[in-house]
């Protein structure tokens, strides 16, 4: 169910991916976040794709994209244009975040605010961008404003 910015997912399984309507215009950086809301907290990608008409995304197909994936075991079947987190899996409330800096040429994720990791994907590989997200497990992401861009903690 996608209520405004809230994405409530009911059942257990790669079926759905929540891509933007549009492809995101960005002049030189692109910033956007979502909140972990409720439910398990493993199986949550969230990143950029070139295709808007993806039906699912599970970390195996799909490019260019390039995504962070929250999941406590830190592995996720060896995709390169997927980034594991680096520390536990996010839980309610907390906040995870992606970069897309077309000035330095990368796409970096945060976790509250707080550096985590740079994407294998160049920005330069993309000729349109779009935002999405993919989840697996029962549970309710939003989108939000809680970090500002210039506030962000890097490596």
């Amino acid at each position: 169910m996608v209520d405004g910015t809230k994405i409530e997912k009911l059942v257990d399984c790669w079926s759905y991916a929540f891509v933007s309507e549009k492809p995101l215009e960005i002049k030189n950086i692109l910033y956007f976040e979502i909140e972990v809301l409720a439910g398990i907290y493993d199986g949550i990608y969230i990143g950029v794709t070139e295709d808007p008409f993806q039906g699912s995304f599970s970390g195996t197909t799909y490019e260019p994209t390039c995504a962070i994936y929250n999941n406590s075991n830190g592995n996720i079947g060896g995709n390169e244009n997927v980034n594991c987190t680096k520390s536990a899996s996010a839980v309610t409330g907390d906040v995870l975040g992606v970069v897309f800096d077309r000035e330095k040429n990368e796409i970096r994720f945060y976790k509250n605010g707080s550096f985590v990791g740079r994407g294998s994907m160049k920005p330069s590989k993309f000729r349109v961008v779009y935002a999405f997200t993919s989840v697996f497990y029962n549970q309710t992401i939003q989108l939000c404003e809680k970090y500002a861009y210039q506030d962000l903690k890097n490596d």
